[in-house]
């Protein structure tokens, strides 16, 4: 989830006051519970009433999982195409291979289908990109569900990143 602070009230993202980050968590923890029946409604996990007589038939129809599934559909159908004759301003051909391995590497398609989902059925979602350690560093990415992360902005018409929570 995104949450939004006046940047007085953490004037040092090294030092969050302990209130604070208590706040924090009890509005993603009051979040998750509207999260969890988002994500209920979108497995067919409908709560209903108790029908009063025997007689009667209680019918679901999953139309959440229809309308996040299509819209996925839609926004993912035309992935992105590099075109490997792209030239710069002095007229040299640009190689793109570097790019496409990092793109490959990272794996991003399958984070995107995820975080498309996610978005679809909950609203929210976050991604945190890093690089990772080792002898061949790369790019590399994470999804975090709604439910687990918390990321904090300032509420100026910027909405610049303060810091986040998972």
């Amino acid at each position: 989830m995104i949450l939004y602070l006046d940047r007085s009230e953490v004037p040092d993202v090294e030092r969050v006051p302990s209130e604070v980050l208590r706040s924090l968590i009890r509005k993603g923890e009051q979040a998750a519970g509207r999260y969890d029946k988002l994500w209920r409604y979108y497995l067919g996990q409908h709560t209903l009433p108790t029908p009063a007589g025997r007689d009667e038939v209680q019918v679901v129809v999953n139309y959440a999982k229809y309308v996040v599934d299509i819209a996925l559909g839609y926004y993912l159908s035309h992935p992105v195409k590099y075109d490997a004759n792209q030239t710069d301003a002095l007229g040299r051909k640009i190689d793109l291979t570097p790019l496409i391995h990092c793109y490959d590497q990272a794996q991003v398609q399958e984070a995107d289908l995820t975080i498309g989902k996610t978005m679809g059925v909950m609203g929210d979602c976050l991604e945190l990109c890093y690089s990772t350690a080792g002898e061949h560093p790369g790019p590399a990415s994470a999804v975090i569900d709604p439910r687990s992360g918390i990321l904090v902005k300032d509420n100026t018409v910027e909405h610049a990143k303060l810091f986040g929570l998972i």
